[in-house]
């Protein structure tokens, strides 16, 4: 749920824990920021991270961003505007710090397959 403003949010949070609407019992509460949203993958060997195609998804269930948040109900790729240098540096600065020190934990991330 995305709350426009500070009464919105209090009233979603009072439907949630007070209410117990959708049954739930805890919360997690975030800034909202504005702006276009990337998903951007990366296949990893334990050293490296390779970028898959980025895409964009729709969050929002209604036409112009109206309705609630949907959790991304469909996606597009390629993103445009977004070129390779630039995916390049979001692989530089935020996947392969993480392999870099998952790897120095002794914690490669990598998947594997092993056959029968």
């Amino acid at each position: 749920m995305i709350a426009a403003d500070a009464a919105e949010a209090r009233a979603t949070l009072e439907a949630l824990l007070v209410e117990h609407r959708f049954a739930t019992e805890t919360v997690l509460v975030e800034e909202h920021l504005e702006g276009p949203e990337l998903s951007l993958l990366a296949l990893c060997d334990g050293e490296r991270a390779l970028a898959m195609a980025p895409a964009r998804d729709y969050k929002r269930i209604f036409d112009g961003d109206l309705g609630p948040n949907t959790g991304g109900m469909g996606s597009y790729s390629p993103v445009a505007g977004l070129d390779a240098p630039a995916i390049a540096e979001l692989i530089a600065t935020v996947h392969q710090p993480v392999v870099d020190e998952m790897r120095e934990r002794g914690t490669r991330f990598t998947a594997s397959s092993t056959a029968a």
